[in-house]
């Protein structure tokens, strides 16, 4: 609600009318802080109006508004009636409308996302702030004018050593005027980007963020290594002096020689990171640019808003894998490096298909990113070597019994074709080769002991 028009312009009425438009951007400021926890109990009309084309137009006029207030503070005279008109249609008009809009589009926030609803309270919020920086600059130039009067009056000089208005508060009103016209032109740029704009702006930060983290500990693990764990502490006990500080610092950057594990753990982990940035690329460019064509359904746009939370936080995690690494903790970066994989995955899967729901060039390649799939592959082939090397000492052990088979024994029927040697010549042949079959016997007990064992495990 704008402030009341007083019945007289002049100094004292102007400082009345900014203390008041003060106390209402506060208010408003307060109630667009990301803590702000206050619902509003109104309705939306039957057809509400778009509300970035309201932000758009309310702020062009507030870029005009504002202009006039610039001029009016650095013109002589300075006019007091004509600067309370200029701020009862900043304070009136212009900011109320904005505050509509950010409550139609909280209202409606199934349409236009959480993402775009946030945008939009931040965005306004920034120009709220810049307005109010510039109100409590005209306050000064109004107070000091007043100053000014009375000196005159007695014959003495202004508060600035010269007549009329101070040069500083000039200044301070075209530098506060060049932040209010940026604060309105990103709130013109809404309507231009619409969500699936500002989801790409909010998708690449987050991609030069997890960059960034990538950049860094990939050069961590550039650097070298440094010593061994125990080394390190024998060094750290014989040195005293400010060099064992330095030398403690720079070793404590370095990944110790001895630790391959970690060092595996970190080169694998690389690996996985740049195929999630890549990730990034991929949904940018064939999801979040290409959001407007699905007809920005209620369904998409909680998927939408559901793959903006994930690609949020996984340079945050990121952020704490690093941070694990540096520690040298290899369970903690272990557990972070699953969280991040098990993420990109989520993020791949929830919008496979088109916003149509139709398969693209998206589709196939999201079935081939599987950051983990690894894991289980190598446990396929695991199984299947374990049955192939089952399967074939069975068929060892077959043959094994076969040779066992026609040992000359007197049961078996094929000796019976043969002439008897003399008792001593037989007795001879077979303690040969009860002797050549003694280890093959024993190479068919292990192997019956390892086909049982394996039949228990399958």
């Amino acid at each position: 609600m704008a402030p009341a028009t007083p019945r007289e312009s002049g100094p004292a009425s102007l400082n009345d009318l900014t203390s008041q438009a003060l106390h209402l951007l506060t208010t408003f400021s307060t109630a667009l802080s990301p803590m702000s926890t206050t619902t509003s109990s109104a309705s939306l009309p039957a057809d509400p109006p778009n509300p970035l084309h309201v932000l758009r137009d309310s702020a062009k006029l507030l870029k005009a508004q504002t202009t006039k207030l610039s001029l009016l503070i650095l013109n002589k005279p300075f006019t007091p009636s004509a600067i309370e008109k200029v701020l009862r249609e900043v304070t009136g008009m212009c900011i109320p409308a904005m505050m509509s809009a950010v409550e139609i589009t909280e209202m409606q926030a199934e349409r236009w996302g959480r993402v775009m609803v946030g945008e939009v309270r931040a965005r306004v919020r920034c120009v709220v702030t810049e307005i109010r920086v510039m109100v409590e600059e005209v306050g000064t130039v109004a107070r000091a004018d007043a100053q000014n009067k009375r000196a005159k009056v007695d014959g003495d000089v202004n508060v600035n050593g010269k007549k009329g208005s101070g040069t500083g508060a000039s200044r301070d009103s075209l530098a506060s005027t060049g932040v209010v016209w940026q604060t309105c032109d990103a709130l013109i740029e809404l309507e231009a980007l619409g969500i699936a704009g500002v989801v790409v702006q909010k998708a690449e930060q987050y991609r030069e963020t997890l960059r960034d983290a990538i950049e860094e500990l990939k050069e961590w693990a550039e650097e070298g290594e440094g010593e061994s764990e125990d080394e390190f502490a024998e060094s750290d006990e014989g040195s005293a002096d400010g060099n064992g500080v330095e030398e403690f610092f720079d070793t404590a950057k370095k990944l110790p020689k001895d630790r391959k594990d970690l060092r595996m753990l970190l080169d694998k982990a690389l690996d996985k990171l740049k195929k999630i940035s890549v990730l990034y690329q991929a949904l940018i460019k064939r999801r979040l640019k290409t959001f407007a064509a699905g007809g920005e359904s209620v369904m998409d746009t909680r998927n939408l808003d559901d793959l903006m939370d994930i690609l949020k936080a996984l340079p945050e995690i990121v952020d704490e894998l690093a941070n694990a690494f540096y520690e040298l903790d290899e369970p903690d970066a272990r557990d972070l490096l699953s969280k991040c994989c098990k993420s990109s995955k989520q993020a791949a899967e929830l919008v496979r298909l088109s916003w149509d729901e139709r398969e693209d060039e998206f589709t196939p390649w999201s079935k081939r990113f599987q950051p983990y799939r690894h894991n289980a592959d190598e446990s396929s082939s695991l199984k299947k070597s374990i049955a192939d090397e089952t399967d074939s000492r069975h068929q060892d052990g077959a043959r094994y019994n076969a040779i066992t088979a026609i040992t000359p024994t007197a049961a078996n029927p094929m000796l019976s074709s043969f002439s008897t040697p003399p008792l001593d010549a037989v007795a001879v042949r077979v303690a040969m080769l009860d002797a050549l079959l003694a280890p093959l016997l024993v190479v068919v007990a292990v192997i019956d002991a390892f086909a049982a064992l394996d039949a228990v495990v399958a």
